[in-house]
């Protein structure tokens, strides 16, 4: 069944097409079964010119021998994550969260490399449904930013006590780290780096299909909703990160590509306007799509990460 039939029908017939199309939306999108490599979803993006980069930056981390850690979730999944250390004797970690459909060793290659030159060890997580992690469905950051949690006092508990934790979350990621935000966190962890997080599951599922298929589908999503809350365990309208930045006091930088048209600028905008933190940072990076912003512009990039973490 198209999407775009829906709005033509009327009666029983609506209401049943209702019920498949949000079945159908949430087969899609949270049902996702564990995901690899590039992110593939619909986000506005042309990764093809950045294959190259990714894959030597890949191998380059790849040669660094990476150690692989894991953690068991209290719904029994086995997530994974690699670990790299700098060529030095620091307690500063980088925990990286990866974005929807992606992994963290490609999400974060770039990134990770740029971590490893300033001295960072890196944290390359793969969450729940996704990458090497098991699971079956996507957290939106909802359920993320609880595994992010047990990764912080994994990471405390298993690999340095002595570390300073800073959370780098990429869309998907970017919001569970906002998420997580509220939450009674180990004084370990010193900032937050969102890059184009969006506000809310329900929020950026209906902006995306709406943009796809031209109708409103607040009410499949509703539908979606139900069925999330029995199957997957959560409600994607149950949190928002503007609700989770007001009562946080964690430093966070926010970053946002200015050509994003899959998560807006504007959410980056009203998270940073909501954040309570005593440290917040907004930087729109020109020219860039979603998740674009360190491939669009690594200078700048990198210049306005270490300014905020390192002030």
């Amino acid at each position: 069944m198209k999407f775009k039939n829906f709005a033509a029908m009327t009666g029983a017939t609506a209401a049943a097409a209702a019920y498949g199309a949000g079945y159908m939306l949430f087969k899609k999108s949270i049902d996702v079964g564990c995901r690899h490599g590039i992110p593939d979803f619909n986000m506005g993006t042309d990764w093809s010119g950045y294959v190259p980069m990714i894959q030597n930056n890949i191998e380059t981390l790849l040669n660094a021998e990476p150690e692989e850690h894991h953690i068991f979730t209290p719904d029994r999944l086995k997530l994974s994550a690699k670990y790299i250390r700098a060529n030095n004797d620091a307690h500063r970690i980088v925990i990286a969260v990866h974005g929807y459909r992606s992994r963290g060793l490609y999400e974060f290659s770039g990134i990770a490399k740029m971590y490893l030159r300033h001295g960072y060890n890196v944290l390359l997580l793969d969450n729940r449904a996704h990458g090497e992690s098991e699971g079956r469905y996507a957290g939106f950051g909802i359920l993320d930013r609880k595994d992010v949690l047990q990764w912080i006092h994994y990471v405390l508990a298993n690999i340095d006590p002595e570390a300073e934790l800073y959370l780098h979350g990429v869309s998907m990621g970017g919001t569970a780290a906002l998420m997580l935000s509220e939450l009674a966190l180990p004084e370990n962890v010193k900032a937050i780096i969102a890059d184009c997080a969006f506000v809310n599951a329900q929020d950026i599922l209906n902006r995306v299909f709406k943009r796809k298929y031209g109708i409103n589908l607040s009410h499949i999503l509703k539908i979606s909703n139900r069925i999330c809350r029995r199957r997957a365990g959560y409600s994607l309208d149950g949190i928002s990160t503007t609700e989770s930045v007001a009562n946080t006091n964690i430093p966070i930088l926010f970053i946002h590509g200015s050509e994003d048209n899959f998560v807006p600028v504007s959410m980056s905008r009203s998270n940073y306007d909501a954040c309570a933190a005593y440290k917040k940072e907004l930087c729109i990076i020109p020219d860039a799509g979603h998740a674009e912003s360190y491939y669009r512009h690594p200078e700048l990039y990198e210049k306005t990460v270490f300014g905020f973490i390192e002030e």
